[in-house]
């Protein structure tokens, strides 16, 4: 049989199309009534033919194949054996009853019949080769030691050559690209105002180690014009005049000695050099540490000074009077009246500072002044480092410090060297005109130090200048 869709040969009693899998419909047979009511009568035909005893011996007769019906209405008949009966009356055919048509059979919708798959030719198979003889067996060749290859050195590419003006802005732009912030450069002003007072520090000690000595000290005392000193006017009256009040020299002297005889004996005496030696007994052991406490009182000032044979002889040429012990007792109470005692005491004065004045001689050593310089030193490379190591920032910086720590240690040189005389010449205080002489050696050392210092801040701002003129031109470029 063939599919009913796509015409594909099946077998006969296929249901489904093994091309295009569609389900084939089933093959039905239309009857007539009247097919179906002789279908449904029995075989008469033998009615006619005499029956005999000996038809028994023959075989039953059965229809060869069974014909299903159309419908499943259809009756199946089973086959009848002949019998020899007796001859019936003659049965009354009954009238065909209409059968049912049956219902149609819906017609299956169209399905594309479904392409063959391209024919594929099949695989040859290869050809036959045959065999290859195996080689004549060969003893195996001891292989040579093994070397290690020589690795060859790693290829350097060429360096293409680099002009100099490539260079400098290739370093230029690397240099553009580090800005230092406005937090750095705050950090960096304050230390180098931490610097600036180190540094001050560090002169004064370096101005009074080479310039407040009691060697020196007491030179410049001796180089005093000491009428200038009797003769200024202290509470209305020369300082001569109130040495002679206070000490009581007229009642001690029994009138012998006047207000300016007494001022030519104190002219004429070793003042200066008394004065200058006990000064640098102070100077040594407040500054230098050397020897025992040096304070003098009442008692030593009239022995070693009045007393004296020196000053006796001039005292004797002057208002004709030689001083004994009773007048030197005398002069020594008159001074202890006047405080004398404890404006001289040393133990007095580390009372009143707290703390005891021999220790000054740390403060005032090559240690200590190394220190100072050395911290100095720290904050500047602090100060290099917090910029990044930008030279031009650097470079201000450093100029400021040493700039303003050599203006303001010059300015106290030339104050001391200069301006001192000057005041003096124009007030007539013999403070200032004692200052300027004792301290002309410090101001000297101020001055030099402070020219030096501001030497170096100009070349330091120098630098800065020439650095910054380098960078507006590289920006130009």
């Amino acid at each position: 049989m063939k599919c009913k869709f796509c015409g594909y040969e099946l077998y006969d009693d296929a249901v489904f199309c093994t091309n295009c899998g569609a389900k084939q419909p089933e093959e039905t047979e239309t009857t007539s009534p009247d097919e179906d009511i002789s279908a449904a009568a029995p075989d008469t035909s033998a009615d006619d033919s005499t029956l005999s005893f000996f038809d028994n011996d023959k075989q039953d007769e059965t229809p060869d194949e069974i014909t299903p019906a159309a419908d499943e209405a259809a009756i199946e008949i089973p086959p009848t054996e002949e019998l020899t009966l007796p001859t019936p009356d003659p049965v009354p055919v009954p009238e065909p009853v209409p059968a049912e048509e049956p219902d149609p059979i819906p017609e299956p919708a169209y399905v594309p019949p479904v392409s063959e798959p391209a024919y594929v030719p099949p695989v040859s198979e290869p050809a036959y080769v045959p065999p290859v003889s195996e080689p004549a067996y060969v003893p195996p060749v001891s292989e040579p030691a093994y070397v290690p290859p020589v690795s060859e050195p790693a290829y350097v590419p060429p360096v293409p050559p680099v002009s100099e003006n490539a260079a400098v802005t290739a370093d230029d732009n690397a240099k553009k690209v580090k800005k230092v912030g406005a937090g750095k450069l705050i950090l960096a002003a304050i230390i180098t105002i931490l610097a600036i007072c180190f540094l001050l520090i560090g002169n004064m000690l370096l101005c009074v180690k080479f310039g407040v000595t009691g060697d020196i000290l007491s030179n410049r005392i001796k180089k005093l014009e000491l009428n200038t000193i009797l003769s200024h006017e202290y509470e209305n009256a020369e300082i001569s005049t109130d040495i002679y009040t206070t000490l009581g020299i007229r009642s001690i002297t029994e009138g012998g000695a006047s207000e300016s005889s007494f001022k030519s004996y104190l002219i004429q005496s070793d003042a200066l050099d008394f004065i200058a030696e006990n000064v640098k007994n102070y100077a040594d052991y407040i500054l230098e540490g050397k020897g025992d406490d040096p304070t003098i009182d009442s008692d030593y000032i009239a022995k070693n000074f009045f007393g004296s044979r020196h000053n006796n002889k001039i005292a004797q040429q002057e208002f004709d009077y030689s001083f004994n012990s009773t007048d030197l007792n005398n002069i020594a109470k008159n001074l202890r009246k006047n405080d004398v005692d404890e404006a001289l005491s040393i133990s007095e004065w580390n009372e009143e500072a707290g703390f005891n004045l021999k220790n000054c001689r740390h403060v005032n050593s090559y240690v200590s002044i190394a220190i100072v310089f050395g911290i100095v030193l720290v904050l500047i490379i602090c100060i290099i480092l917090i910029v990044d190591k930008k030279g031009r920032h650097a470079a201000g910086f450093l100029g400021n410090i040493f700039s303003i720590a050599g203006v303001l240690t010059f300015i106290v040189g030339f104050a001391i060297t200069a301006a001192l005389p000057i005041v003096y010449t124009f007030s007539g205080n013999v403070a200032f005109y004692a200052a300027s002489n004792l301290l002309s050696t410090f101001g000297i050392v101020a001055l030099c130090t402070g020219f030096v210092e501001m030497l170096g801040g100009c070349i330091f701002h120098f630098i800065k200048k020439a650095l910054k003129k380098k960078e507006k031109a590289a920006k130009a470029e």
